[in-house]
């Protein structure tokens, strides 16, 4: 995170790993800049469904990309094996 105020950025990366479904979907349904793509592969490693949408995505950093496949759950690395 690029906040200097370490509670205001614990708390905001508290928040993002536990964000309601509805908002990922309409987040993720949208065009993303990377460094949000490459959080989101961070602070989502608890949640595979999400996971698997973000590792099918096209403008996938490849930082993002790498940091999956060598973190996530099974689950999502038969998603990787499979599309690609």
């Amino acid at each position: 995170m690029f906040v200097d105020d370490e509670d205001v950025a614990t708390q905001a990366w508290a928040t993002l790993q536990v964000v309601d479904d509805r908002v990922l979907e309409a987040a993720l349904a949208q065009r993303l800049p990377d460094a949000v793509l490459t959080t989101l592969a961070h602070a989502l490693l608890g949640r595979a469904q999400w996971l698997e949408r973000l590792v099918l995505r096209q403008d996938l950093p490849d930082s993002a990309f790498f940091h999956l496949a060598e973190t996530c759950p099974e689950r999502v690395l038969d998603v990787l094996r499979h599309a690609f």
